[in-house]
């Protein structure tokens, strides 16, 4: 099986991957550690999708705004 990068999921990807992590979990490899190595992907969202069956939602990014203070003399 050749191992795919996950990067930029979608969220209907993200609902399919978590659903196949937990039919491995459950019918498969069977340990946390093994599912993660056989689909490529981290043990923390392997444990996330133990957690739940839907992904949560991303928080949304804060701007960083560069703050020049000043002293005037």
């Amino acid at each position: 099986m050749e191992r795919q990068k996950r990067s930029w999921l979608t969220r209907r990807d993200k609902v399919e991957l978590f659903e196949q992590i937990r039919r491995e979990l459950e019918f498969g490899v069977g340990t946390i550690a093994g599912v993660s190595r056989k689909l490529g992907v981290h043990r923390r969202m392997v444990r996330e999708a133990l957690h739940s069956a839907e992904p949560a939602a991303s928080k949304p990014q804060r701007r960083r705004l560069a703050c020049i203070i000043r002293e005037s003399v």
